[in-house]
């Protein structure tokens, strides 16, 4: 009997110390910075919207590349035989690929953007518009760059988004940093950008969650995810 309990009370121990190892590290999990560094840059040669062929971007989180304009090399491409399926492809001679470009996608994004705000902008939905627009205000706070070096020189093709892309880039504190270096053109009637960019700062997971729980705490925004389904 007295060994039944002795043993009970080890197995509980090991339990107890599982849980606190689990609990830990989901802390952990929660709490510690996870770094990213986003490095952007453009050609001015390349520099007109229709064009943006040197648009080059890297973005690493804790130092790994995770989204690149670069393509990838594998680990062991170093003194690796070719394959005959590759050398097939090679003296068959390189295939017509089609120029995608960066912005492909705009239309579409532009179009959900459009649909979005017209959701948004109905009267039941304004108590959402402000709940959204006030946690993702608390996100750029804590989620925002805190080191980086810029010179970008843009022209919208209309002085007056020129100036509303100024006025809203002039909301982030890192624009007057030293180091960042933002210079609008109101005279040229060509759109273009070029320059570059390097952001660096970090995320904790426990800042999404707070935001996930202030938003689902509206009832409006439950209806709507429950449409949704």
């Amino acid at each position: 009997m007295t060994t039944c309990i002795s043993m009970l009370v080890i197995l509980g121990k090991i339990l107890l110390g599982i849980l606190l190892f689990a609990v830990g590290l989901l802390f952990v999990a929660l709490l510690f910075p996870i770094g990213y560094r986003i490095e952007a840059s453009i050609d001015e040669k390349h520099s007109a919207f229709d064009d943006l062929s040197s648009f080059h971007y890297n973005i690493r989180i804790l130092g790994i590349r995770v989204i690149s304009s670069e393509p990838k090399k594998h680990l062991f491409s170093k003194g690796r035989a070719d394959s005959p399926k590759k050398k097939d492809k090679q003296a068959a001679g390189p295939k017509k690929e089609k120029k995608k470009s960066h912005f492909s996608n705009g239309k579409k994004g532009l179009a959900f953007f459009t649909m979005l705000l017209s959701q948004l902008q109905d009267p039941k939905n304004k108590e959402v518009l402000k709940a959204i627009i006030d946690q993702t205000k608390y996100l750029c706070h804590h989620y925002g760059p805190r080191k980086g070096k810029a010179c970008i020189n843009y022209n919208l093709a209309d002085p007056s988004y020129t100036g509303l892309a100024t006025g809203f880039i002039s909301c982030f504190p890192l624009s007057y940093k030293k180091g960042v270096l933002l210079t609008p053109d109101f005279v040229s009637e060509e759109g273009y950008v070029f320059g570059y960019c390097k952001i660096r700062g970090h995320i904790r997971m426990i800042h999404t969650i707070r935001c996930a729980f202030q938003l689902l705490k509206i009832r409006r925004i439950r209806q709507l995810l429950k449409a949704r389904r």
